[in-house]
C-alpha cells in the first residue's frame, strides 16, 4: 500500500526541525505547516525519479517524488512510518 504522508525537515544552525507535511487525502495533495513560498515552489513542479517535473495534481506520483527532490543536506523529505 502506498504512503500518504511525507514530512519535510530542514537542517539549520546545527538543529534539525520539522518544516511541514505533505499529505495525500482522497487523491488530493494537502500542504500542512509549509510557508507560502515553499508551497508555491512545489506547485510549480518538482523533479521526479525520472527527472521529469511532477505536479501536486498528480497525487501519489507527487508524494513519491518529494524524497527525490528534497534529499540534500539542507532539506530532506521522508515518508512517515505507518502512513501506508
Amino acid at each position: 500500500m502506498a504512503h500518504t504522508t511525507v514530512e519535510i525537515w530542514s537542517y539549520e544552525e546545527g538543529q534539525t526541525r520539522l518544516v511541514g507535511r505533505v499529505r495525500l487525502v482522497d487523491g488530493t495533495i494537502r500542504f500542512q505547516g509549509l510557508n507560502r513560498k515553499q508551497v508555491t515552489i512545489m506547485r510549480e513542479g518538482i523533479a521526479g525519479v525520472e527527472q521529469r517535473l511532477v505536479f501536486p495534481c498528480e497525487g501519489q506520483a507527487f508524494l513519491d517524488a518529494l524524497p527525490v527532490e528534497f534529499s540534500g543536506s539542507y532539506m530532506r523529505a521522508r515518508f512517515v512510518d505507518g502512513s501506508a
